[in-house]
């Protein structure tokens, strides 16, 4: 055990004793043995250690009933700080991330220790093997639990997929078609019952086996097992035909005008036969490899053999603080001219070897495009509950007011919803109800005071406008109840929640994704709609996969409108997403969640600025 960590146990125990007005408490040496799990000489070891460091004050007791004082000279920020420093001037960032997790630090401490730790990550040139690399280090505040294609549920999962993987073909938004990626050509007969795919040659996995047809058949095999229904569309798949190692044909048994939509899809990300889900890293053909992952960090590596442009940035690191609640992302450069606190530039030799920028170093703070997606309410009907009473369900409609919203929390950031799709959102008419309305309609529901639970992730916007709903809720007389989670449990959502608050980001590819929200098991509507809800909205799609573009999306906006007419979902606003970059970044592509490209990004050096 570290110095600093016998502080936080004596910091601790202060909090449970008797404090005198110097600040001392009592205690006994034989009370410190067992905090410490150590024997009482080495007790009197630590406390000699700590009074050197002038971190304690100690007063041995004198005599029998004379006990032991001890008092803290300072708080935990001035102890916890200068450590959290040196591991980070000694690149020692799993010790520094592990210190600033750690469940025994006052709040405002935590928050100290992450603001020194973000000021220092960012670009750090390298060197390997004699040879110099750009390092990109970046904070997030989700803890990675899942990277695989075919279980994908977050957005950020998707991202990291997307530059660790490849898919045989890629839908460009901005022209509005599909275009090569693993496969650099395909065809369909004329009734859309085969389509056939031409792979690229020579084309790697990361751990050096061939991307062959075998590769794509028992990718699709895979991903049908682990989700098998419509979403699959395994229903129509007859079977899957290899013409050599470099074509494979997919038949089916109706008219299929949809499968390039799933063929590009982050879910059919092409993966090695030999890969198994569980027992192994990610393994793609994607710009990035996977060369560490645990639970604090997953470095990806530049991958020398990508059949694509290679990366600019050599290495980039991912560093997860749950804790860290906010929706803006920051990537950043540190500059050596402004340490951390506590460290002045002549103890930093290590941080003024690296990249020099310039004396102006200000932010470029983004606003990106207004996303496609939309932040909503959704019911849980598969607990009991007044939620599912129409009434009340148009009750809390009301009192989700997309304009009030948007207008009383004041963030430019937001924009009403009617939908998942802006362009519908603009037309709306948005009705406003008066008090009395509500009112009205809540006597007729049969409400009688009893606690409805709002489930929600626990993020600065999300909190704030659950926060909001909480208190016109109680303006009407509900006891709405704010239930923040730190990770998403789908299992204890649907047993516990009667309302959940989530956000809906679609692809670029809009038409999957779409599709994707309405038939994705993974997706919150499957785990809190019941099954005659979900056998409508199937009915709904039966067929989606043979019609047209214009047909297809005249499906999608009945499936939307089913939900909203029934009051199933409530949409609440449109995102605009921000980042925070530093001006050296250069190459900035954003993909349609807001994230950077990593591919694509680099580091404009010293004077070049």
């Amino acid at each position: 055990m570290q110095i600093h960590e016998y502080y936080m146990q004596l910091h601790q125990l202060r909090e449970h004793s008797d404090t005198a007005p110097d600040g001392s408490y009592a205690v006994t040496i034989e009370q410190l043995a067992k905090l410490f799990h150590c024997t009482p000489r080495n007790v009197k070891l630590v406390l000699r250690k700590l009074e050197q460091q002038q971190y304690i004050r100690w007063q041995p007791g004198r005599g029998r009933g004379n006990p032991s004082r001890l008092a803290l000279i300072g708080e935990p920020a001035d102890v916890v700080l200068p450590v959290l420093h040196s591991l980070l001037l000694e690149s020692r960032f799993k010790d520094a991330f592990a210190l600033a997790s750690d469940a025994s630090l006052p709040l405002s401490v935590k928050q100290m220790a992450q603001s020194t730790i973000a000021r220092q990550l960012g670009l750090r040139v390298e060197t390997a093997s004699g040879a110099p690399l750009d390092v990109l280090r970046v904070m997030q505040n989700r803890e990675l639990k899942s990277l695989n294609p075919h279980a994908v549920f977050t957005v950020f999962e998707a991202y990291l997929i997307d530059n660790i993987c490849s898919t045989l073909v890629e839908y460009e938004p901005d022209v509005q078609r599909f275009v090569p990626r693993l496969a650099h050509a395909w065809e369909h007969n004329g009734d859309y019952t085969s389509w056939t795919f031409y792979l690229r040659k020579k084309v790697s996995f990361h751990h050096g086996h061939e991307l062959t047809s075998k590769d794509v058949r028992s990718t699709w095999e895979r991903l049908r097992d682990a989700l098998p229904g419509p979403y699959t569309e395994s229903q129509y798949v007859k079977n899957v035909q290899l013409h050599g190692d470099y074509a494979v044909e997919f038949r089916f048994h109706r008219s299929n005008r949809f499968w390039l939509h799933f063929a590009g899809s982050i879910q059919m990300s092409i993966l090695p036969s030999d890969w198994m889900p569980g027992e192994s890293r990610l393994i793609g053909t994607g710009p990035y490899r996977i060369a560490e992952q645990d639970k604090q960090m997953l470095r990806l590596d530049a991958f020398d053999g990508y059949y694509g442009l290679r990366p600019l940035l050599d290495r980039v690191e991912l560093w997860f603080l749950p804790d860290v609640y906010t929706n803006e992302r920051h990537y950043m450069l540190p500059d050596p001219r402004t340490p951390g606190p506590g460290t002045s530039l002549e103890t930093s030799g290590k941080q003024a070897e690296r990249v020099h920028w310039p004396q102006t170093t200000e932010w470029q703070r983004t606003m990106l495009p207004i996303a496609h997606g939309a932040r909503y309410l959704l019911f849980n009907f598969n607990r009991p509950g007044i939620q599912h009473n129409r009434a009340f369900r148009q009750v809390i409609r009301m009192l989700y007011d997309q304009k009030a919203l948007v207008s009383q929390l004041r963030k430019n950031t937001m924009r009403p919803a009617d939908s998942f799709l802006p362009e519908v959102s603009e037309t709306a008419p948005f009705p406003t109800f008066s008090s009395d309305e509500a009112r009205k309609l809540l006597q007729q529901s049969g409400y009688n005071g009893q606690e409805i639970r709002l489930f929600f992730l626990a993020k600065e916007e999300e909190t704030s406008e659950a926060e909001w709903l909480k208190q016109r809720c109680a303006d009407m007389g509900i006891h709405l109840s704010l239930h923040p989670m730190q990770q998403v449990d789908s299992s204890w959502i649907q047993q516990e929640a009667d309302i959940m608050q989530a956000d809906e980001l679609l692809e670029k590819d809009l038409q999957w994704g779409m599709f994707s929200f309405f038939m994705n098991r993974s997706n919150y509507i499957h785990h809190l709609l019941e099954a005659e809800q979900l056998r409508q909205l199937g009915t709904l799609l039966e067929g989606f996969v043979q019609q047209g573009e214009q047909e297809r999306w005249n499906i999608l906006l009945r499936a939307e409108q089913l939900l909203k007419e029934n009051l199933w979902l409530l949409h609440g606003s449109h995102t605009h997403k921000k980042n925070h970059l530093h001006p050296a970044l250069q190459g900035l592509q954003m993909d349609s969640f807001g994230l950077i490209d990593l591919s694509q990004v680099w580091i404009k050096h010293g004077d070049a600025l």
